[in-house]
């Protein structure tokens, strides 16, 4: 009787196993999402190139938990392209979801070395459905993420401008055109221009007229292109002006616009318009000064 009891209860055991294992092997499959490969493009990338870039891509949705790869009838279908940026590349991964969605990831890497990691993060942000820096494991963590934060780096230099002003306010008796001189020095942060400067204007044959600025400003570089940079800003400082009818002294404004060239060479030529005014009053009008200079930087 022992005997027999015994054996129902394996019997019960070996079932409960079987159902069991029935179950999970039917919520697994459920679980896989069929994937299949679309279009492997590249641009300005040779063809054994993109060659591996598919079998990497191949490679990492078979490895996938959640991927079952298919070759028709798929319920995903990702598309990947990869694009040269002088020495950088561009990787693109897309997927298109049988509800209508469609995902799309991207990643800059440094090198084609690289590129086995990006599609592994890749695959994964797609299918699971996550951004690309929530994919980050061990072995599978690109370069510049394991790089130290390093605060931004200025780079500085001093300038030396010389040109012509001309006083376009009646402060002057006579507007005839000055002799114009800077000396100062530039921080150039990101897209900012920071600069201290000291401007002097003086009379081609009367150098008793003419003016003196010290300023601080600040100029945005709205345009960076390869060989030149386009800039404008403002200044504020302290000022003389000595004129043919009397001095003054007082804060100093000043506005300017130009271009850099050879930005991003050790020495720059910087060529600028330039409006500077003193706050106060001579012979009932503020004193204004235009000035186009012509500078270099190093």
């Amino acid at each position: 009787m022992e005997k027999i009891t015994a054996n129902r209860e394996s019997h019960w055991i070996q079932c409960l196993l079987v159902t069991c294992m029935l179950i999970c092997g039917t919520t697994a499959a459920a679980a896989e999402k069929s994937v299949l490969i679309g279009q492997v493009t590249g641009s300005d990338i040779a063809g054994s190139e993109i060659r591996a870039v598919r079998s990497i891509l191949e490679s990492e949705l078979i490895s996938h938990p959640d991927v079952r790869l298919v070759e028709n009838d798929a319920e995903i279908a990702v598309d990947a392209t990869i694009t040269r940026l002088d020495t950088n590349y561009i990787v693109i991964l897309n997927a298109d979801m049988s509800d209508g969605e469609r995902r799309s990831r991207k990643y800059k890497i440094s090198s084609f070395d690289e590129v086995d990691i990006a599609i592994k993060r890749l695959v994964a942000a797609v299918i699971e459905g996550v951004p690309v820096s929530a994919t980050a494991e061990r072995g599978a963590v690109f370069e510049r993420e394991q790089q130290p934060v390093t605060r931004v780096r200025s780079v500085s230099g001093w300038e030396f401008a010389i040109g012509a002003a001309w006083p376009l306010s009646d402060s002057w008796e006579e507007k005839k055109t000055h002799y114009a001189f800077t000396l100062g020095y530039v921080w150039d942060v990101m897209d900012f221009l920071v600069e201290l400067r000291t401007d002097f204007q003086v009379g081609y044959n009367e150098i008793d007229t003419g003016g003196i600025t010290g300023t601080l400003g600040l100029a945005y570089v709205w345009l960076d292109a390869r060989r030149f940079a386009l800039f404008s800003g403002g200044e504020l400082g302290f000022g003389r002006l000595y004129g043919d009818r009397q001095s003054r002294s007082g804060f100093a404004l000043a506005g300017n616009t130009g271009i850099l060239f050879l930005r991003h060479s050790d020495i720059n030529l910087d060529l600028r318009f330039r409006l500077m005014m003193l706050a106060d009053k001579v012979s009932g009008s503020v004193p204004v000064m235009g000035m186009l200079t012509v500078g270099l930087r190093w």
